[in-house]
């Protein structure tokens, strides 16, 4: 027998870790207001950041409405 409210759970789990790991990409805040950071370490970060991201949205298309919504980067 399967046990829903547990899958349930699990599968909200995961959409909030998914979450959280966009939330945790700062690299380009980074970029924008740290100037006199900007190097191409954090070049090269900014590109493979925007790579893997695009990658999760694509695995993963439901965060996208989540980072379409104007309050998700307020």
């Amino acid at each position: 027998m399967l046990d829903l409210e547990h899958i349930a759970d699990e599968i909200e789990d995961v959409g909030k870790s998914e979450q959280r790991e966009l939330e945790s990409r700062a690299h380009l805040i980074k970029w924008q207001f740290q100037p006199s950071h900007r190097g191409v370490s954090l070049e090269v970060t900014i590109k493979t950041q925007r790579k893997n991201i695009a990658r999760r949205l694509q695995k993963t298309p439901s965060l996208k409405s989540i980072i379409s919504n104007d309050d998700f980067f307020a």
